[in-house]
């Protein structure tokens, strides 16, 4: 038996047998071609272009594909459709006389270059996208296809060097157990894509691969990030055992979905979705939510060749208002800057960018881009219930700032005789130790709150939460963050302002108890999250607050981390 150690992407362990995939790769032989050949060169390249792009289309046409995944591959036939990629490609062909395969090396291997010169994940993310793009139509124009053919089944687990979002797609089609790759990255397009397919997946295992064989029996766990190969006897016998019960815990769970979230002393719990594309409005009725608590609007800037007019921010936003009819929906505006970096505008580098000009700085950098946005939240609220969301506030001089920005789209609208709901409740996220300090202040000019515990955590502590260097400084049970979000609950109730959490720590088992003993009564999840946040909320009960109430913040980390594991464990068993 042997155990290799990676990062965990997705999924629950599964067991199965190694399937070592060799990718196709591309040999171009053929640079140039004579004059007269050029024609043809075009014809092929035009030909080919369609070829990918109605593969591509042909997994979008699968009905039970999850959003996430539909965007990514949306993106991909975009790429092939941009006309400043064709106009280059067709140039080198036609006044270079560089073959078609030569043509589409050549832009694309300049483009993802200085793409990945940003130094920035978003676009390295994109460069992903680009390379899969690339790889797939120069396989199809002509490049030397090396590699074995991409036929798998089920039960097996696929071992390469890297994934790529085609190759997931391929994946998940052939009903693979999972797969582990030696290179890759929690936030990849790849990496999204495999959580939306619920795929297990296990990645940054090393250069292991010379050491594995086809038709190993291995174990594949995403929970700790391993790999085992060969399993002994024991160890076969435990993940077995362990697999059968989350299967049965999932299944009793289900059950809960169409039960009301109120805790056992009777409490009842506003449960909402946290979804970043208009399609999850699906799983947000499916699984029972109250509404959306956090409706991301970035997807709009990441993931399409141009700026969104207003008209395209509209009907996203009153695709998911009118299918949610009474429920709330509340509508962050982009929370553009840190990572999160669109390539359709134009950022100045910056050393310390989570520090930057980002959320609420950077729409109230860009006033019209802003107002756009606006505008069209506005005209959409006229469908539902709808809530205006912004990111990353720091005073109540911002607040006033974006207040402004709204008050001169409602009177654009007015004049124009445009339909638009004018009195939109407005409200914030609590994320920085500034909005905590000032929520007496900031209550006066909102008419709600939501805490983002990724940030709030990440700037407490002083910790990048995307920098795996100081991953083990990132506690969100630190006495610190523990203080300030009993503060922020206190002063929200003092002020009367409804108060949500919609960071990841709503999501998870371990902290849920702790936010309803401290007086949470809306949370907003990933709607995966549903039957085993609502199965946790049931638990609670008078005693959960009596234990929370007594809580000590000021007890060393490992003590508070003990309370958890050992006072609270009762709540969090789902089983």
């Amino acid at each position: 038996m042997k155990v290799y150690q990676g990062l965990g992407v997705s999924g629950l362990p599964v067991i199965g047998t190694l399937r070592i995939i060799r990718q196709k790769e591309y040999n171009i032989t053929n640079k140039k071609v004579m004059p007269a050949q050029v024609e043809a060169e075009l014809q092929t390249l035009n030909l080919q272009l369609e070829k990918v792009r109605g593969e591509i289309l042909s997994h979008l046409s699968d009905r039970g594909m999850k959003q996430n995944d539909r965007e990514i591959l949306q993106f991909q036939s975009l790429i092939l459709s941009d006309p400043i990629m064709l106009g280059e490609v067709t140039s080198l062909i036609r006044n270079q006389c560089f073959s078609a395969t030569f043509a589409v090396y050549t832009y694309f291997q300049t483009y993802i270059a200085s793409m990945q010169n940003l130094d920035k994940d978003f676009y390295a993310q994109k460069a992903d996208d680009y390379k899969d793009v690339a790889h797939q139509l120069l396989i199809s124009i002509g490049g030397e296809q090396i590699g074995e053919q991409l036929s798998w089944n089920s039960g097996e687990i696929a071992c390469l060097p890297q994934i790529t979002p085609s190759l997931v797609v391929r994946i998940a089609k052939a009903s693979m157990s999972g797969y582990v790759t030696t290179h890759g990255s929690y936030n990849s397009h790849s990496s999204i894509l495999t959580r939306s397919f619920q795929l297990p997946a296990v990645t940054s295992v090393g250069d292991i691969l010379p050491e594995l064989l086809n038709g190993q029996t291995a174990i594949l766990d995403p929970d700790k990030g391993l790999l085992i190969t060969d399993p002994d006897e024991l160890t076969l016998s435990h993940y077995k055992k362990f697999i059968k019960e989350q299967e049965n815990t999932r299944k009793s769970l289900q059950a809960i979905l169409s039960q009301p979230a109120v805790t056992a002393h009777g409490i009842p719990v506003t449960l909402c979705a946290n979804i970043e594309y208009p399609e999850e409005k699906d799983l947000v009725l499916n699984n029972h939510f109250d509404g959306i608590g956090l409706y991301r609007t970035e997807f709009l800037y990441l993931n399409t060749p141009v700026l969104p007019d207003e008209e395209t921010q509209f009907a996203a936003y009153r695709d998911v208002l009118t299918a949610l009819g009474d429920k709330p929906v509340v509508i962050r505006t982009f929370d553009l800057g840190g990572d999160k970096l669109s390539h359709l505008l134009h950022f100045k580098r910056e050393e310390n960018p989570y520090l930057g000009r980002r959320g609420i700085r950077f729409s109230l950098a860009q006033p019209e881009l802003f107002k756009t946005q606006l505008r069209a939240i506005l005209r959409a609220a006229v469908f539902g219930n709808a809530r205006l969301m912004f990111p990353m506030v720091n005073s109540v001089e911002e607040v006033l700032a974006a207040r402004h920005i709204l008050t001169q789209g409602i009177g654009e609208l007015q004049e124009e005789g445009i339909e638009h709901q004018a009195d939109i409740p407005v409200g914030v996220m609590i994320e920085t130790p500034a909005a905590v300090l000032n929520i007496d202040q900031l209550a006066r000019v909102c008419s709600f709150f939501s805490i983002g515990t990724n940030d709030l955590v990440q700037y407490i502590l002083a910790t990048d939460r995307n920098n795996d260097a100081v991953s083990d400084y990132y506690i969100p049970h630190h006495p610190a963050v523990l203080k300030l979000i009993r503060q922020t609950v206190r002063a929200a109730a003092d002020a009367h302002i409804p108060l949500a959490v919609c960071g990841e720590m709503a999501s998870q088992p371990l902290y849920l108890p702790l936010l309803i003993g401290m007086g949470i009564t809306e949370l907003s999840v990933v709607p995966s999250a549903a039957a085993q946040v609502k199965a946790i909320i049931r638990k609670c009960d008078h005693r959960l607050q009596e234990l929370v109430d007594k809580l000590n913040p000021d007890m060393p980390i490992a003590m508070l981390e003990r309370f958890l594991h050992t006072e609270l464990s009762t709540y969090t068993q789902t089983d």
